[in-house]
């Protein structure tokens, strides 16, 4: 039996040639070509073909794979962090790793990655190409949507085929994401019905469970307006008044009941018994704990419309936009915007930590006009916990690239950057100053007495 050729070989290429290069001299070497010359020319060729398919079958299996080796991690936590994590520097990694191979999907190039039974996981390959990854590579785009039909119509047709039986529940995650993608109403019930039957494989404790909350979150915008809100600005869409009112509420998400055990292994922490629960139209039974029983959550979701509030485009932080709620690491401790805020006004104060100590001496001012300061440190660090309000240190730069700020690096800026953030959660005020200068904290005060409605 021939040796099966390893993927990538250079070893197979010379074997190729060789093969090649005996046929064409076996023939040029013929005067006149018998029955039986033809039938070995023909031989030779077919083993050929099969050896160039055995090739192309053995690297495109091994291009699958490593599309599959950076999304299913072997800890969960970093699975959760590539999936739900808005990264900049994700998005670079992929359209650098995979934008090919995405464009080689969008084209339709690898749509016989759904049809290999012999190899199931080409087609979570394939889905992540198109489903996931162009929404990374594309993000902020209307393009990131392109292939949404197109992609939709392989994972149903595989789904009627059975495809499910032959892939694991992580593996069948993806299916789903792509069905609760879609403004079909049939299809996040087709979502939710295959993950029903995944449900029932997994333990109690496994963190995969947040999906069962997470799909008829989905479901229930759907169900409510008939497509997902947060597209239609990018979409070119009008908002209906509903749809604004949604989109301005900071209120609809939920944090993932996700803790670490003493093995270190995630779990999740559901409900002690399963309660009913209505989200917009929708009436399902839930399986997240109540309020005050969830743990303190690694992982946050804000559901189908995040980052996607009225008017803000991440990056590009516009007057009247709606700032959208955000999770960091403080001076103080952990911090949502929302919930530091409260229901007063919020400043932010993004620059180096030099300007912190000027910022500290006026915070009880601040305070009596009902404004809480949140400082962003953009050099990376936050200073001492004694300045008498939290300060992100932003070592992922995240926050500041949601405001716009990602471009200065922690070992160069001076200048920065001032956000003046209404109760309404809308963005009021923007100040932008070079280095040497420092925040005009009197054109805030200027500013904040207009907004205020004071003389």
């Amino acid at each position: 039996m021939a040796e099966r050729p390893q993927p990538g070989s250079d070893a197979l290429g010379h074997r190729v040639a060789r093969q090649a290069e005996a046929i064409l001299a076996r023939a040029e070497a013929l005067e006149a070509l018998s029955g039986e010359d033809l039938d070995a020319l023909r031989v030779g060729l077919r083993d050929l073909l099969r050896l160039g398919r055995t090739e192309i079958e053995l690297a495109e299996v091994e291009r699958a794979e490593r599309v599959l080796a950076y999304m299913l991690r072997p800890d969960m936590a970093d699975c959760l962090t590539v999936w739900f994590g808005k990264s900049h520097q994700t998005d670079q990694d992929i359209a650098a790793l995979f934008g090919r191979d995405v464009e080689h999907a969008s084209l339709g190039r690898y749509d016989h990655w759904a049809l290999e039974t012999a190899h199931p996981r080409m087609l979570v390959a394939l889905v992540i190409l198109l489903d996931q990854f162009r929404r990374n590579i594309l993000r902020d785009t209307p393009a990131m949507y392109a292939r949404d039909g197109h992609c939709r119509d392989i994972v149903r047709r595989s789904l009627a085929l059975g495809a499910a039986k032959r892939l694991r529940p992580v593996e069948r995650v993806f299916l789903c994401l792509v069905l609760t993608h879609s403004e079909a109403l049939e299809d996040q019930r087709l979502c939710l019905s295959e993950w029903d039957r995944t449900m029932a494989e997994l333990a109690l404790d496994d963190p995969l469970c947040v999906f069962h909350d997470i799909f008829n979150r989905h479901l229930a915008v759907i169900q409510r307006f008939g497509r997902f809100p947060h597209r239609n600005a990018l979409l070119g869409r009008a908002s209906t008044k509903e749809e604004e009112a949604f989109l301005s509420d900071g209120s609809f998400r939920f944090d993932l009941p996700l803790v670490r055990g003493q093995d270190g292994r995630l779990a999740f922490k559901r409900a002690r018994t399963p309660r009913r629960f209505r989200v917009l139209d929708h009436d399902y039974e839930t399986l997240l704990p109540e309020p005050g029983d969830a743990p303190q959550a690694k992982f946050h979701y804000e559901g189908p419309h995040a980052l996607a509030v009225r008017g803000w485009v991440p990056g590009q932080p516009r007057i009247g936009a709606v700032v959208p709620d955000f999770a960091a690491s403080t001076s103080l401790g952990p911090l949502r915007l929302y919930d530091h805020a409260g229901r007063d006004w919020c400043l932010v104060l993004a620059g180096p930590r030099n300007g912190w100590d000027e910022a500290a001496a006026r915070v009880p001012a601040w305070r009596q006009r009902g404004v809480r300061p949140l400082g962003l440190a953009l050099d990376g660090h936050p200073g001492p916990a004694t300045l008498g309000f939290p300060v992100i240190a932003d070592h992922d730069r995240q926050v500041a690239a949601l405001f716009g700020l990602a471009g200065r690096a922690h070992h160069a800026p001076a200048a920065g950057a001032a956000f003046l953030v209404s109760p309404a959660r809308r963005l009021e005020l923007m100040l932008s100053y070079p280095a040497g200068i420092g925040c005009g904290f009197e054109e805030v005060a200027r500013a904040l007495d207009a907004l205020q409605g004071r003389p």
